[in-house]
């Protein structure tokens, strides 16, 4: 996922793509056990990355 982002950004990827990877991340993200998972990895991810992922709706939220 975070690979679809440097594309992107590097230019290798159209903007329609690329909204469709970003809403693909949204499901992900709110899948509450794949957010487990993100929260203990997230800090790997580039501040830019974690604020499209952080972006979308908390699903999860207690």
């Amino acid at each position: 996922m975070e690979n679809d982002f440097y594309q992107f950004r590097a230019g290798l990827m159209d903007v329609t793509t690329w909204e469709s990877k970003k809403q693909m991340i949204g499901r992900i993200y709110n899948r509450c056990n794949a957010r487990m998972i993100y929260d203990s990895r997230k800090r790997a991810f580039t501040p830019e990355f974690r604020k499209i992922v952080e972006s979308f709706p908390d699903e999860c939220a207690d």
